[in-house]
């Protein structure tokens, strides 16, 4: 997953020094997956988190890995006896409210007008495609104007 990572903050280096973003990570575990749907996965993450910004606030993004057993999380989609990577992607931005947690990663939803971001309303949901083609789940945290988190469980053998 570094790999993937520096791909991705590579390909987006343009627009983060433009937004001056600061990016924080640790170093990631490594999972058994097709790298160009991974990198597909993180630069739609994080491109979500360069775009909806908070205006005069410098965009923060902090990127976290941890291994978990899915009988010990408390997300009850997770199968038992597995450990996952446990992916969470924070940001500082505009946020969303908790009744779209579901809702964001259906195909063509848009939470805002054409006119106030760009894009096509397929990111999340191509995100959430390539998480379950890994054998693994994908869901949000949101708060309005206070930032939001996409966690990302992936199947490992660590």
């Amino acid at each position: 997953l570094n790999d993937v990572l520096n791909n991705v903050l590579e390909d987006l280096g343009e627009r983060i020094n433009e937004l001056n973003a600061e990016i924080v990570t640790q170093n990631l575990p490594v999972v058994n997956g097709i790298q160009f749907q991974l990198e597909q996965l993180f630069a739609n993450l994080i491109g979500n988190s360069l775009k909806y910004i908070k205006e005069g606030v410098q965009p923060q993004i902090k990127i976290v890995s941890s291994v978990v057993n899915g009988k010990n999380d408390s997300l009850e989609t997770l199968l038992p006896n597995i450990n996952y990577v446990k992916l969470q992607f924070i940001d500082n931005g505009i946020g969303f409210e908790k009744k779209y947690q579901e809702k964001i990663f259906e195909i063509f939803q848009r939470l805002h007008g054409k006119t106030e971001f760009t894009g096509t309303g397929l990111g999340l949901s191509i995100c959430k495609k390539i998480v379950q083609s890994h054998n693994g789940v994908i869901h949000a945290q949101g708060e309005i104007n206070k930032g939001a988190q996409f966690i990302v469980y992936l199947p490992t053998l660590l």
